[in-house]
């Protein structure tokens, strides 16, 4: 019999968008755009914030192989980050809660640093599609 296979530590998939800008377009008000966009700021950094007890509860379950806080933090952070239309975060943390689940945690980097890094990247694509929707004066 042959044994499972041994899944491999997923990254973040720099082929998917970092921002999905249709699903920032779904959570404007037209008619306060001004007001919709520093909103969707203040959530974006809502999230950073509320993220960082959730990835040091990700980093810690991760290597300890503990599987239900590790998927209750992967859950809660891809759930987020979809919300906001950060795309290439919430699939990546999707990845990782499906590991989880199965009980398979996988050597990798580590996790608040790519976290992160992930992070700070998607911020600045979240600026741009931002600025992309700002209306010219």
């Amino acid at each position: 019999m042959n044994p499972p296979p041994v899944a491999s530590f997923p990254l973040p998939q720099a082929a998917l968008p970092a921002v999905d800008g249709e699903r920032l377009r779904e959570l404007l008000d037209p008619p306060r755009l001004e007001e919709s966009l520093a909103l969707l700021r203040d959530l974006f950094e809502t999230f950073r914030t509320e993220a960082t007890p959730q990835i040091k509860t990700l980093a810690l379950a991760w290597p300890a192989g503990d599987a239900p806080a590790a998927r209750q933090a992967a859950h809660f952070l891809a759930g987020s980050a979809a919300n906001l239309g950060l795309a290439r975060l919430a699939d990546w943390l999707r990845e990782l809660e499906v590991l989880a689940r199965a009980g398979q945690f996988p050597a990798g980097p580590d996790l608040t640093a790519l976290f992160d890094a992930t992070t700070r990247e998607t911020g600045v694509a979240f600026a741009l599609v931002l600025a992309e929707l700002q209306p010219s004066n």
